[in-house]
């Protein structure tokens, strides 16, 4: 390394050491630091799964694990909404659900941390589109795009 070379690298360390906490205190009193979580607006539900969702509602639910957890079921929504040819049976729906599901909340700490919830959405499901493996049909993909939704919904709450 030349002599050029190292006396710019020590200015910048001197410089550094006399200045750099002062600079870096008027760096972050002045500057707005911008969020770039994006913020989703999830719609509220029709009386009837608001009715499905209450035990999720009543659950008292962190809100960085409520994000994560939302964001999951709009984007299963979106994929059953827009999709038709993709998820054509419940049971099709219930795997894609556990496997998507699964791969989603790995390494977070949500297994225990809210007990029963995996079962009180699970029931929600249930309640809409039944627990036999039967065809998805357009009525039943309509109800099953608003439950997810309302369980959207309900983990804000």
């Amino acid at each position: 390394m030349s002599n050029q070379v190292k006396i710019i690298l020590a200015l910048i360390l001197c410089f550094t050491a006399f200045f750099g906490e002062p600079v870096l205190d008027w760096i972050k009193n002045n500057v707005d630091v911008v969020d770039n979580t994006p913020s989703v607006n999830v719609e509220e539900p029709s009386l009837t799964f608001k009715e499905v969702v209450k035990d999720i509602v009543s659950t008292n639910i962190d809100k960085e694990d409520a994000k994560q957890i939302s964001d999951f079921f709009l984007e299963l929504e979106s994929v059953i909404a827009v999709d038709p040819g993709f998820i054509k049976t419940t049971g099709n729906f219930r795997e894609f659900n556990m496997t998507a599901g699964g791969l989603n909340f790995a390494g977070l700490d949500l297994k225990n941390k809210y007990p029963n919830l995996g079962e009180e959405i699970d029931q929600c499901i249930i309640a809409t589109i039944g627990s036999e493996d039967q065809t998805l049909t357009d009525e039943k993909r309509s109800d099953l795009c608003e439950c997810l939704n309302a369980v959207a919904w309900a983990v804000h709450q």
